[in-house]
């Protein structure tokens, strides 16, 4: 039986969610900037924001695995991207949370 090729994979979706990710972090931490001062909430919303980064990275990782089952069509650079992105945007995080 053939597959529905209208019907995106999941390897597609997970590659479509990893550049997605970042952009998710990136509008929810500039909505939830304005909080007057630095107290748990925002220490929470700064690990969430982190693990959404390494939840796009994973994804990205796990998409790339599907390309030789599925095909590059669809996986491969939206997996790059997110993978570049958010493996860019964590290591900067922690490379200025360890220096300080």
């Amino acid at each position: 039986m053939a597959e529905d090729q209208s019907k995106p994979s999941f390897f597609q979706q997970a590659a479509k969610a990893s550049w997605l990710a970042p952009i998710v972090a990136v509008v929810a931490n500039l909505l939830l900037r304005n909080l007057d001062k630095f107290d748990e909430r925002q220490a929470i919303i700064g690990i969430m924001l982190l693990l959404l980064y390494g939840l796009g990275l994973t994804l990205g990782i796990v998409a790339m695995a599907g390309i030789s089952k599925h095909g590059r069509r669809g996986i491969l650079v939206p997996a790059l991207i997110g993978i570049l992105v958010n493996g860019a945007i964590l290591t900067i995080s922690i490379s200025i949370a360890t220096s300080s």
